[in-house]
């Protein structure tokens, strides 16, 4: 079994109208969970640098309703993982087992 160590939240956008009628977008937490983050080999960052400047970044989360559906819907929510955003690329079961979810994401540049 495998031993999740770090926490990260699935989160959306969504455009609420407050109390004066004013529109205003708001980060809403749908899913939070425990997670490994997957290390890369160093053959994996080589093709990584010389094809492309984004680094891949792997979450492995346990199977459950929610992740299960997100193999199906990938846009819809960012992860957010030590303050930092990543926008979800795939979300595959891992063995095709039921157990484990592996989300790959890239991460958000600060504008």
């Amino acid at each position: 079994m495998a031993k999740f160590s770090e926490r990260i939240d699935f989160v959306k956008v969504e455009t609420i109208e407050n109390e004066k009628g004013i529109r205003e977008q708001v980060e809403v937490v749908e899913y939070s969970c425990w997670c490994n983050i997957l290390s890369r080999s160093m053959s994996e960052l080589a093709k990584a640098y010389t094809t492309n400047t984004e680094l891949l970044y792997s979450f492995r989360t346990r199977y459950c309703r929610f992740t299960k559906a997100l193999e199906l819907d990938t846009r819809t929510y960012k992860i957010k993982y030590r303050g930092k955003y990543f926008n979800i690329i795939s979300a595959n079961d891992y063995g095709m087992a039921h157990l484990y979810i592996d989300v790959k994401a890239v991460r958000v540049h600060d504008e």
